[in-house]
């Protein structure tokens, strides 16, 4: 393969899997989704035009874009939602009625456009080496274009306001609306200019530069995201630091499975490699990024059969546990993305919100028969020790009756007191090894997901 398809299909899987982690992360975050969205139908799109300059044969370029022609639709009414949501905008009456009309007149031309040849033929309009194959446009193909324009000039209107009413408000300078002003604005020009490239008698070069110029477009907001908080100014829901470690560890994962996809699987397989390797690697990074949430899904079957699924990972409840006592950290955490939490949060304090709803869900699992030692009573004291008292490990083992403490406790067993939980009976629940410790808390730290989750169920 190329050296410069490989480099494109690395980039594209660097965006992808940004838009992976917002989701997986911040699963309840309405802004996640619509970033995450935005980001994947670019990268399906800018994915499928280069993969099909490599296509030689038709039938796999057909193949290709039967699956991706609706990803230049979504992003329109994305583009305009985005705004919304970022200027805090939501309830402004044009912006309620807008939404409905950008997303029902995305979803009428994608739906024409895969059941008719209105918008994009089937025939095939020519091959040009290096671009591949294309097709003509059909008779309303043109609508598209008043389609970003009204879009995007939606979006102008939103951050033009959020700049008006940041000046207002004496707000320190920032350029977080200008940049993502100026990519709207790339968008407006770019987007209708698209459109009449199709409508050239040698529209081949539309093709070519459409992607290019979409993506060149995406940078500025891309900006404001990253450097001027656009986003985590209206939900704190990225982490530098876990996105970075994160990413090292899909780099990882992704180069060894696919240098052994190229060489013992493409050399067998032909043009088809190419739609096979991007396919590969988009389900190798989704299947990562949602591995919390799988596992948490397995845990409900195993444990909460019937009782409903969570709404929160187990791996956000144990970084609930980890940071409970650092705010700076606890930030980021899904628990905070709750209705329930946000509703009895005071003065917009969602963390001491988010710490009162934890204490009052660990209570639940307090028993009226302490300190006997049932597994119940064992569950509660060790959420209680983790969370509340930052307990360390061997002081909980210590004191929870299992082995495995450290040896200077050991040492000084004779002249402390007992532990609360020792066995003493065999009614107790006998299991005192560390792996019996281990299973419990993974157990215990389920079931304080599970029932954060039915409290935001059934919030009042």
């Amino acid at each position: 393969m190329p050296i410069s398809f490989i480099i494109n299909l690395s980039l594209f899987g660097l965006i992808w899997w940004l838009a992976i982690y917002l989701v997986s992360r911040n699963a309840r975050s309405k802004i996640a989704w619509i970033s995450a969205g935005f980001l994947a139908s670019l990268i399906i799109y800018g994915l499928g035009e280069r993969i099909s300059r490599h296509l030689t044969d038709y039938s796999y370029y057909d193949l290709l874009w039967t699956w991706a022609e609706w990803s230049y639709i979504l992003p329109i009414a994305l583009l305009f939602h985005f705004s919304v949501i970022c200027t805090k905008a939501e309830r402004d009456s044009i912006n309620k009625y807008f939404l409905f009309f950008v997303y029902f007149f995305a979803a009428i031309i994608i739906v024409t456009q895969l059941t008719t040849q209105l918008f994009i033929s089937d025939e095939i309009g020519g091959f040009t080496p290096g671009v591949g194959y294309y097709n003509p446009r059909g008779p309303l193909f043109w609508l598209i274009g008043p389609f970003v324009s009204v879009s995007c000039l939606g979006a102008i209107r939103n951050y033009l306001i959020a700049s008006k009413i940041q000046r207002q408000l004496g707000s320190p300078p920032h350029f977080k609306y200008s940049l993502a002003l100026l990519s709207s604005i790339m968008y407006l020009i770019i987007g209708p200019y698209a459109v009449y490239l199709y409508y050239l008698p040698e529209y081949g070069i539309a093709v070519g530069w459409t992607p290019l110029l979409f993506l060149l477009a995406f940078i500025p907001i891309l900006v404001a995201i990253f450097r001027y908080q656009l986003i985590s100014d209206v939900e704190y829901i990225f982490n530098w630091k876990e996105f970075i470690y994160l990413t090292i560890t899909i780099i990882i994962i992704n180069l060894i499975n696919g240098l052994a996809f190229v060489y013992f699987v493409v050399p067998h397989i032909g043009e088809l490699a190419y739609i096979l390797v991007g396919l590969f690697m988009l389900i190798t990074i989704t299947t990562h990024g949602f591995y919390d949430w799988l596992a948490t899904f397995i845990r409900d079957l195993v444990y909460n059969a019937g009782k409903g699924f969570s709404l929160i990972t187990d791996a956000d409840v144990n970084d609930l546990v980890r940071n409970f006592h650092n705010p700076a950290k606890l930030e980021t955490n899904a628990l905070l993305k709750f209705k329930a939490v946000k509703r009895h949060a005071d003065c917009s304090k969602l963390v001491d919100a988010a710490q009162n709803f934890t204490r009052h869900a660990i209570e639940y699992f307090k028993q009226s028969d302490f300190p006997r030692r049932t597994k119940q009573n064992l569950k509660y004291q060790i959420l209680k020790m983790l969370m509340l008292d930052e307990a360390e490990e061997g002081q909980i083992l210590w004191e929870l009756g299992f082995e495995g403490y450290p040896l200077k406790i050991m040492d000084g067993e004779n002249q402390t007191r007992k532990p609360l939980f020792k066995v003493e009976s065999m009614s107790d629940y006998t299991a005192i090894s560390r792996n019996a410790f281990i299973a419990l808390k993974k157990e215990a730290i389920h079931d304080l997901g599970w029932r954060l989750s039915y409290l935001e169920r059934v919030r009042k």
